[in-house]
Order: structure tokens, then C-alpha cells, then sequence
């Protein structure tokens, strides 16, 4: 095992545990970060630490973080900002503390963000709201103040544009990488903020390349394993939609993403035609689509009712498959559609906490893209 130094070491942690952990962060700031990397990887291969610390490749990271022409900045940098260190001991939901690093594109210094100013708010905005942010974005920047917001719909993306109108510099934290824009509609937004300011993130995204995405069913095995073979870099393996909600095609389909998961899927026609899982080139990455809050499931009684078919699938899949996908080096992903309300995406964290919790994985494990309607 090569030696990490400091800098790569806290990048490897941070993909480790990209959304913040505050025992980690304590961890690193006694022992450093190479001892504690070092820690993680002589851990029980089985641990959930160590299995995903197993998967991560520490010179990849380095090699995308020059491919996207970004920069890692770590505390004791010239360019980090010791604002941040007032995190130390702060917590929230969980996470919190110091970040290990951060990940910076952009032509505008870290240095520079002393008497920035975050402007944030609704994706649903008015538009006497978005007014008012451009109006504010612009104003502070005359005012010599850095904006610094999202890149989301809305209020951030209004505030960015109020400051580059008037030529100041403004920098988004993302939530993913620094090599992505999401949503994507904003690519051209997070271009102009980083030619005059910067984007920055505290992980590298652990679904970096979605430019071809497929949808279909996970039942039956032959459509599943022709998805997986298809090229795609995603597959949104869908429960809902893309297939009748037989009970034996929702079976079916989680059975058959635990088979693929662990690479043993295959099918014989009747016809005696073989298909197996491609050696010869990376499968696609699986996002599975469970079906919908307001659905029930009648296989599944719960206190004598039907069960939530939402629940039932999700349960199911992340039961059986959430720890191989973490030892294949992906994680267990998520479609989850037709939310109505913050009500059901609170609901939502609750479970995945929850389920995080009971097979004693990892915080923040789960990702999940969500559809409001």
C-alpha cells in the first residue's frame, strides 16, 4: 500500500465521508489525516468503514480533481478560509465540524471571501422574489461584497446573476462535484460564476458521468441484463412505471438487482440464447425507482392493511443489496418519485436514516434524486 501525504490522505477521507462527519473531522485534527486513513484501511474488510474505504482509489481522485482543472484546499492553506475553523464542535443532523478539505474551481481566491455575504431562499420563487435577489446580488457587488449561494433554481441562481451583471465575482457551493452542474439546466450559469468567482464543493460526487441515462424495468432478468450491458453510464431501474406492479414482477425485479449486484444475473431463453453480464466494459450504475408514497401494497399487510409499495420496494432492495453495492464501489441510489410536499422528503430522510441505521451503514450513504410534482 503506497504512502499517502496529508493533502491526498484528507481527499480519500473526504470521499469516504463526503457530507461531513464530526468524529472524523475530531479524528483527523488529533492524529492527522494520514494516520487516520491508514486506520480506516487496516479496518475489518467487512466493517462499513472498510469496505468503502477498499473501493476508493486515491490517485483517481487526484487525477479527476486535474481533469476538471479544479484545486484541493486543506486547513493551513494560504487560501483556506479560517472562518470555517468556527465549525469545530458545531453539529446538525448528524454532521458538522471542520471540513477535511475543499474542493475549488474557479479563478477567484478563498481568500477573498472575508466580508462575503450568502444570499439563499426558495427554488420556487416569485418572481417579485427573483426581482429583489438579482437587485440584492447586484448591489453587493458594487458594494465590493462576494456573493455566496447554491446553484439552485430560484433565489441562488438570481443572486449569482445580480452579481455577474455587474461584473463581481460570486461563488456557489454545490452539493456535488465541481466537475458537474446540477441541475444541469445551470451549466451555463456555473460556467460564468467561475470565470469570475468560484465553485466549490466538500466531496467528490460519487455519480460524476450521467451524459447517457436509461430507463426500463428490473423484470424481467433478459431486459435487466441487456440495461446493465446497454453502454449507458445509468440505468434507472424503474418499479413503478416501466412495469406492471405484479407481485411477481416486483419480486422479480428485486431479485434480479441483487443478482445483479453481485454479478451473478443470467438468463436462458427457451430458445437456449445465453445472456450474461459483460466483462469486457463497465456496466451501467443502477438507480432504482421504487414506486410511489400514495401506492399500496396488498401482499404486504401491515396491522392488517396493505402495506406502502414504496416502502416495500425500497426496504426490500436496500436490504439485499446495499452492502455489495458498497463493497462494488458504488452505493445504494435512488429515484423517488412524485413527492407532493417537504412533509414527504422529511419522511423520506427519516426512513433512509433509519434503514442506515439498522444494518449499521454508514450516515449519508444513500443518494437519492427526487422528482416534486
Amino acid at each position: 500500500m503506497a504512502t499517502l501525504d496529508e493533502r491526498t490522505a484528507r481527499m480519500a477521507l473526504c470521499a469516504l465521508q463526503p457530507l461531513g462527519n464530526p468524529e472524523l473531522s475530531e479524528l483527523v485534527a488529533i492524529h492527522g489525516a494520514c494516520e487516520v486513513w491508514g486506520a480506516v484501511l487496516g479496518r475489518d474488510a467487512e466493517s462499513p468503514w472498510g469496505r468503502r474505504a477498499a473501493a476508493i482509489q486515491p490517485e483517481q481522485l487526484l487525477s479527476d480533481t486535474q481533469r476538471c482543472r479544479s484545486r484541493f484546499v486543506v486547513p493551513g492553506d494560504a487560501e483556506w478560509p479560517d472562518s470555517l475553523d468556527l465549525l469545530e464542535g458545531i453539529r446538525l443532523a448528524g454532521q458538522g465540524g471542520i471540513p477535511l478539505g475543499l474542493w475549488v474551481r474557479g479563478s477567484l481566491s478563498l481568500t477573498e471571501l472575508a466580508g462575503a455575504v450568502a444570499v439563499v431562499g426558495a427554488r420556487a420563487s416569485t418572481a417579485y422574489g427573483n426581482h429583489v435577489a438579482t437587485e440584492f446580488g447586484a448591489d453587493l457587488g458594487l458594494a465590493g461584497r462576494v456573493v455566496v449561494s447554491g446553484l439552485a433554481f430560484g433565489i441562488d441562481a438570481a443572486a449569482h446573476r445580480g452579481a455577474l451583471s455587474a461584473r463581481h465575482p460570486t461563488v456557489a457551493v454545490l452539493a456535488n462535484g465541481v466537475d458537474s452542474s446540477y441541475p444541469v439546466a445551470h451549466s451555463s450559469l456555473m460556467e460564468g460564476v467561475m470565470a469570475r468567482g468560484a465553485v466549490v464543493a466538500e466531496a467528490p460526487p460519487a455519480l460524476r458521468d450521467r451524459r447517457v441515462e436509461m430507463t426500463g424495468p428490473a423484470a424481467p432478468a433478459k431486459m435487466a441484463i441487456n440495461a446493465l450491458n446497454s453502454g449507458a453510464k445509468v440505468w434507472l431501474a424503474d418499479l413503478e412505471d416501466a412495469s406492471s406492479p405484479t407481485w411477481a414482477n416486483q419480486i422479480g425485479g428485486i431479485v434480479n438487482l441483487r443478482d445483479a449486484a453481485r454479478g451473478a444475473l443470467a438468463f436462458t431463453s427457451p430458445e437456449g440464447k445465453e445472456y450474461r453480464l459483460r466483462e469486457d466494459a463497465p456496466l451501467a450504475v443502477v438507480v432504482t425507482r421504487p414506486r410511489g408514497l400514495h401506492l399500496p401494497e396488498h401482499n404486504v399487510r401491515v396491522d392488517g392493511a396493505p402495506g406502502s409499495a414504496s416502502l416495500v420496494d425500497f426496504g426490500l432492495h436496500f436490504f439485499h443489496t446495499a452492502e455489495q453495492l458498497l463493497k462494488n464501489g458504488h452505493g445504494p441510489y435512488y429515484y423517488l418519485p412524485k413527492l407532493e410536499s417537504h412533509l414527504e422528503a422529511r419522511l423520506w430522510n427519516e426512513i433512509f436514516t433509519f434503514a442506515e441505521e439498522h444494518l449499521g451503514i454508514e450516515h449519508g450513504t444513500i443518494r437519492a434524486t427526487v422528482l416534486i410534482e
